[in-house]
């Protein structure tokens, strides 16, 4: 047998190899076979061996060897055998080496016990007690990836943290909502003093987990638009960010730009529109939507996500609803002018364009006398209307379509005439025309010009008669009666009468022209009524005064005096009513009689005959007029 190798060292090269050097034996005693290198665990005698390829090489690397182990090593030289009675093989145990530890190796790969999902951002992973750690246990390292199914390249590890030895959990943070990730774990074993050795295991087997779901982010492309004048329809698209599975759109509407909905529809998460309907026509709409999500199937996460913008349109015009509080007044008082008022409808329903007036008269089968608009809500009907006849009159507003009218009665009131309406006919009662004829009997006659064309007629109510009201000046402060016909003063009743210049039957406001009125023109027959105009008296004074009539009443303008001629002057101008009237044949042969007969039995004669014509009611206004003149 060979003597024993010498000079044994043993190096660890890793975690479970050692690398044993030695010196050839000195005495080979034979043809020297591979040497064979043992290692065996120091208190252990089970060996873990490696052998030279050849005879010359003195190391070898003995492998399979626990990590952070002590092992002796030794080496076994080996001669073939010269006789048959010798064994096989002669061998040689060396010395055994100073003891060497093994590099820290890893630890066998973790085993993950569970996944959970704490909330909709959080994961917690949990893992066993590790196994065969080679070494000292530096700790544990996780991991996380996004899950994909059935992908053959999967996302690379992203390393989410570093934990102590003793923690066997961790919660990850940060992650997506309703997101499934896969998480890994594995642990690290520390180096030796000279940093060797030592690392991380394989990935464990990698468990998969969901996070909750969250409330949703707003729902996209929100529209509002306006379908009718009543309706109008919000949609929408799903959010950006569902953040888990949507359980239904919440929607809310308001009609004022506030915080306080007056409105809110549940639809299903299907659902992308909603119509808000029995709205008023032309309303400012405000809107807006919702989404929320479901919790899973533990009841876990889900909730309610913001509110979009708020979306505004107004819905469409439609006919408006009625005026309210019409009422026409006549401007002047007693005018046929009418000023019509009214409220602007309470559903405008729209912008308001204009009013439409219509007014017929009720009298002559709805006749219409006037139709017309307004930009505002008033008018003003200007129209020569009947004050016998009652008329109606109808107001609607108008959008894009004309609402319904409201109507109201107008009844046409008379007033009487305003004094200083009437009085520029007073100017000129005495001063006819130059081209008017003079009167046949200026003792008893007189020219009232009536220049109308100096009143608006139209303006007031209509009139009914003109009078001319004749007065005895020297009974002017002591009147007795009014408006008396002219039978009351030759009877001696009054003194004063009216007698009528102009009737009128029409109910319609007109202008009327210029008219010369000879006054004390009638000689025939007396008439008990205002239409005689029955002689005035020689050499008297009287006021007159034009009278203007209508249903309520009369005005009269200020007198105007006149005095008549006591004789036939034949060199009076004509038309000069002012001076002194020509005597008329009648009248001389009346004055040779009054000179003849004695004044008792004149006044005797008259009296006898006024009481005569008392009893009859009628007199011969000739008669009459002869019997002031003998009088006289």
């Amino acid at each position: 047998a060979p003597s024993a190798p010498t000079d044994v060292t043993a190096k660890a090269v890793s975690s479970n190899s050692i690398v044993v050097s030695w010196s050839p034996p000195t005495e080979t005693n034979g043809i020297l076979k591979p040497y064979r290198a043992h290692c065996t665990q120091v208190g252990d005698n089970w060996p873990y061996s490696a052998s030279t390829k050849d005879n010359t090489t003195t190391s070898v690397e003995v492998k399979g060897l626990r990590s952070n182990t002590k092992y002796e090593c030794y080496v076994e030289a080996s001669t073939t055998a010269l006789l048959a009675q010798w064994p096989d093989t002669l061998t040689t145990k060396s010395a055994k080496s100073t003891p060497v530890t093994t590099w820290p190796g890893t630890l066998q790969s973790l085993l993950i016990k569970d996944l959970v999902a704490l909330d909709a951002h959080s994961l917690e992973v949990s893992w066993g007690d590790p196994e065969n750690v080679g070494g000292t246990l530096g700790g544990f390292t996780v991991s996380i990836r996004p899950y994909v199914q059935g992908s053959v390249s999967r996302p690379e590890w992203q390393h989410v943290a570093n934990v102590s030895a003793e923690s066997r959990s961790h919660k990850i943070s940060g992650l997506e909502p309703n997101t499934r990730y896969e998480v890994t774990v594995r642990g690290y074993v520390l180096p030796n003093d000279e940093g060797q050795g030592g690392g991380y295991n394989d990935y464990a087997f990698a468990r998969s987990g969901v996070t909750w779901s969250a409330a949703p982010s707003v729902p996209t492309n929100v529209r509002l638009k306006a379908d009718s004048s009543e309706q109008a329809t919000i949609s929408w698209q799903a959010p950006a960010e569902p953040n888990g599975d949507i359980a239904n759109y919440t929607v809310f509407m308001a009609t004022k730009e506030t915080n306080l909905w007056e409105t809110n529809a549940t639809v299903s998460a299907k659902t992308f529109a909603y119509s808000f309907v029995g709205l008023k026509p032309y309303t400012r709409i405000f809107a807006a939507v919702r989404a929320a999500t479901a919790p899973n199937e533990r009841g876990k996460g889900g909730g309610i996500g913001p509110l979009s913008a708020t979306e505004e349109v107004t819905t469409d015009e439609t006919a408006p609803g009625p005026v309210s509080d019409l009422t026409c007044v006549q401007e002047p008082a007693g005018s046929s002018r009418l000023v019509c008022r009214w409220q602007e409808p309470v559903d405008k329903n729209g912008l308001i364009r204009s009013y439409k007036l219509q007014l017929v008269d009720k009298h002559d089968a709805d006749r219409v006398v006037f139709e017309g608009t307004s930009a505002s809500p008033e008018a003003t009907i200007e129209q020569n209307l009947n004050f016998d006849h009652t008329f109606s009159l109808s107001v609607s507003a108008v959008t894009i379509e004309e609402g319904p009218a409201l109507s109201i009665g107008v009844n046409l009131i008379v007033t009487k005439f305003p004094a200083a309406a009437v009085e520029p006919v007073t100017q000129h009662l005495l001063s006819p025309p130059p081209s008017s004829l003079p009167v046949s009997d200026n003792s008893t006659e007189c020219h009232i010009y009536l220049k109308l064309s100096a009143i608006d007629f139209t303006q007031y109510s209509p009139v009914s008669r003109v009078g001319v009201f004749v007065e005895e000046s020297a009974s002017a402060s002591a009147r007795t009666s009014d408006g008396m016909p002219y039978y009351a003063y030759a009877q001696g009743i009054s003194k004063s009468w009216e007698v009528t210049a102009i009737s009128r039957s029409s109910g319609v406001s007109q202008n009327m022209e210029d008219y010369i009125f000879t006054l004390g023109a009638d000689k025939g027959t007396i008439q008990p009524d205002n239409s005689f105009n029955g002689p005035l008296k020689p050499s008297t004074d009287y006021v007159v005064k034009i009278r203007f009539h209508n249903k309520a009443g009369f005005t009269e303008t200020s007198g105007v005096s006149i005095r008549t001629s006591s004789k036939v002057d034949e060199n009076s101008l004509p038309g000069d009513a002012n001076a002194n009237a020509r005597l008329s044949s009648g009248a001389i042969a009346g004055i040779v009689i009054a000179c003849l007969v004695a004044v008792a039995v004149v006044v005797a004669a008259v009296v006898l005959k006024v009481r005569r014509a008392q009893k009859r009611f009628i007199v011969d206004a000739d008669a009459y007029h002869n019997a002031i003149v003998n009088e006289l």
